[in-house]
């Protein structure tokens, strides 16, 4: 994931497992104009009965542990956050604006 995300590299600062909050987010891209959206990605891993709870947990995750706080002291007002869960080649992916 974190090579796909490089090449928005001249719109973004990408981080990848970097303290914020309360602990330590998987994928941050921290917008360089403060007026675009931030994205926050926490990611897990699950068999394919259980990735869309896995997803859910990865986005409760980011709330928890409050992974926008860096973004939020850098002057981005709007974040996306993207809780991620991959069996394989199947992925489920619960997210929310703030």
């Amino acid at each position: 994931m974190l090579g796909l995300l490089l090449t928005l590299g001249d719109k973004y600062i990408i981080t990848s497992n970097r303290e914020s909050g309360y602990g330590r987010y998987d994928i941050a891209l921290e917008p360089k104009d403060k007026s675009n959206y931030g994205l926050i990605f926490e990611f897990k891993i699950g068999d394919k009965n259980s990735i869309k709870e896995k997803a859910r947990e990865a986005l409760a995750q980011i709330n928890e542990k409050k992974y926008n706080i860096s973004m939020k002291n850098n002057g981005v007002s709007k974040v996306i956050k993207i809780g991620m869960a991959f069996s394989g080649k199947d992925v489920a992916i619960e997210s929310e604006i703030n």
